[in-house]
């Protein structure tokens, strides 16, 4: 008998974890240890059985109540988190386990955080984390809190729900200085836990900061968060954390100091196209710079100064055509263009109620063809208000005038221009990531000294003079567009346009429709537009987009014309359909560089443009184009 016993406990013994406690049920402790040793094991589902085991045998025993902890932590682990919050809050139904509760809140709020539930993690954490540290002796529930205050902060902010935003980020800092002075507990913390705390606390200080309302209060706020950022960054352990709290270091602060923006863009690439019995192949290069200075004048109003250049020499022609080859095909292709700018701008209040920003500005162009040339002068006023999280109105006055000092032609006319235009327009948010814009821009643009043309007699060959009356263009353009922002990655929009313009006469007037007869541009049209893509988000160094739209226009007034310059019966429609992809890569981040983020782009467009008009005047107007270019662009933020 002695012999049998002792073959039975060697057998017991080399039993795995997950069949033994079988044989050991009359004893809850047992059971209890053997599955907390699975479960550090990592043997979450032996844990579980035996758990469960326990729980059955032993319903009564306080360990059994001890055993739901692990349960839920499992749960969790496996993703079965309906579960795992089942069992939480089936030990926060407990009484008498103040210990166990605090576990179990932790253990529940972190679960509800993960998710993004932060209003349930809130709701959990709060009672369980009083304000002194000696009583609860648990930093961990307050410093889970101050995260949690912290995130519901920046989303109230995000909403533009400012006083939910204050209130939430004045928690989430005292909460942060309350770990940091180290009240009761443990003492000061340290290693991870004081950079964690420290960057937490010049966050909520340098959103608050953003939302002050007073320069006081700004000034304050600012210093706050300087004096923690600082500390975090030094005391960062991974370059990604360093160079976000370095990231909003740079910006507490801003509107109280001089600081320069600016961008550099240099792309080479080529471009061609496919016209009537001939295709061109373009190399070319882009490069545009631009730098501001931005100068504060007083609490929420600045000026801003900017200079910027561009040079582009593959501007690729598909329609200027010259009369002895237009029937051929033979396209001209070279067009360069080197243009100056300059501007100054006042903007005053905030974008989170009413911004308004008026600016002046200046621009010159110099063409490879002296024609080409042109200067503008421009002066705008932008007034943005955001009613409030779900509204955004807006109100744009653009006027401007465009000389061509050295453009020449037959009849002495020049195409200097001046234009005026109005756009007001609405942003409805009426899901949290689902919203609306509806815009309307009416513009008027009015001819200098460009004569309409009046048709005297049909010819062959006909015989135009120019009337008195100068060129004049009204153009009504209703949009509306839907954003969607179902995730951090995917940012889809979908688009549609309508378009009238009219003009104040045609400008040639049809006696009949002759041979080689031509039509010199009448330019009374609708159009329709539908424009859709997306944005991908893949991470904060890697963005892709894919843009495409498709416009349809046909003209009121406008004969169509075959190859052979005959009238057709018909009138002009053009079809264009248009797609563009981009790739971004940063190699190169502010933060190690001292300079600007630094990107790599790749883009690849093509069109494809179709009329029932052959011609217009010398243009051409079936063609395709297929571009490919690559480089590189800095931003300084």
């Amino acid at each position: 008998m002695k012999r049998f016993v002792v073959s039975l406990a060697l057998v017991l013994a080399a039993l795995p974890a997950s069949v033994a406690p079988a044989y050991a049920s009359d004893n809850p402790k047992t059971l209890y240890d053997t599955a907390v040793e699975a479960y550090k094991n990592a043997d979450y589902e032996a844990a579980l059985e035996t758990l469960g085991t326990l729980r059955r045998e032993f319903p009564d025993d306080r360990l059994a109540e001890d055993s739901l902890l692990y349960i839920g932590r499992i749960h969790a682990k496996a993703g079965r988190s309906d579960r795992a919050i089942e069992a939480f809050r089936s030990v926060l139904a407990m009484t008498g386990r103040d210990g166990l509760h605090r576990e179990a809140s932790y253990d529940l709020a972190q679960l509800y955080f993960k998710s993004g539930d932060y209003e349930s993690a809130a709701s959990i954490l709060q009672p369980a984390s009083r304000e002194d540290l000696g009583t609860t002796r648990d930093e961990r529930l307050v410093r889970l809190l101050a995260r949690t205050r912290l995130q519901l902060g920046l989303r109230a902010i995000r909403n533009y729900q400012d006083q939910d935003a204050r209130k939430s980020l004045e928690e989430s800092a005292r909460l942060f200085e309350l770990l940091l002075a180290g009240q009761g507990g443990s003492g000061q913390p340290g290693g991870a836990d004081l950079g964690r705390d420290l960057a937490g606390r010049g966050e909520s200080y340098a959103r608050l900061a953003a939302l002050a309302s007073s320069r006081d209060d700004y000034q304050r706020l600012a210093r706050e968060a300087e004096l923690s950022l600082t500390q975090a960054a030094s005391a960062a352990a991974g370059e990604k954390e360093r160079t976000r709290l370095l990231g909003l270091l740079s910006g507490v602060g801003a509107a109280e100091k001089p600081r320069m923006t600016g961008g550099l863009l240099a792309l080479g690439g080529a471009e061609s196209a496919a016209v009537t019995g001939s295709s061109i192949l373009k190399p070319g290069a882009l490069v545009q710079a631009d730098l501001t200075l931005h100068l504060p004048l007083a609490w929420q109003q600045q000026l801003a100064l900017s200079a910027g250049f561009a040079h582009d020499d593959w501007i690729l022609k598909t329609y200027a055509y010259s009369p002895a080859t237009i029937n051929t095909g033979a396209a001209r292709t070279d067009r360069t263009e080197n243009t100056v700018s300059a501007e100054i701008a006042w903007e005053a209040g905030s974008p989170r109620a009413l911004l308004s920003t008026f600016a002046l500005s200046g621009e010159y162009t110099l063409a490879d063809d002296p024609a080409d040339d042109t200067w503008m002068l421009r002066a705008s006023e932008k007034l943005a208000w955001r009613v409030n999280p779900a509204w955004k109105l807006g109100f744009d006055l653009d006027g401007r005038w465009v000389a061509y000092p050295n453009y020449t032609s037959v009849s002495g006319r020049a195409l200097d221009y001046a234009s005026a235009s109005a756009n007001p327009h609405v942003a409805w948010s009426f899901l949290p990531d689902l919203s609306l814009g509806l815009g309307y821009d009416f513009t008027f643009k009015q001819f200098l000294n460009a004569k309409y043309d009046q048709l005297v007699s049909a010819g062959p060959p006909p015989v135009v003079t120019a009337s008195t009356l100068d060129k004049q263009y009204f153009t009504n353009t209703a949009s509306l567009v839907l954003r969607a922002t179902p995730g951090t990655v995917f940012r889809p929009y979908l688009g549609y346009s309508f378009t009238y313009n009219k003009t104040a006469a045609n400008d040639l007037l049809l006696t009949g429709t002759p041979v080689s007869q031509f039509v010199a541009g009448e330019y009374d049209y609708f159009e329709h537009k539908v424009r859709a893509g997306t944005k991908l988000l893949w991470s904060p160094d890697f963005t892709t987009a894919l843009d495409a739209s498709v416009s349809y226009r046909p003209f009121l007034t406008y004969p169509a014309q075959d190859p052979m310059q005959a009238f057709t019966g018909s009138l002009r429609a053009d079809l264009v359909f248009d797609i563009t992809g981009e790739l971004q890569y940063r190699l190169w981040s502010k933060a190690g560089n001292g300079i600007g983020d630094l990107y790599a782009d790749l883009r690849v467009s093509y069109r494809n443009a179709s009329s029932t008009e052959q011609y217009e005047h010398l243009h051409q107007t079936n063609y395709q184009t297929l571009g490919g270019f690559a480089g590189f662009h800095l931003v300084m933020p």
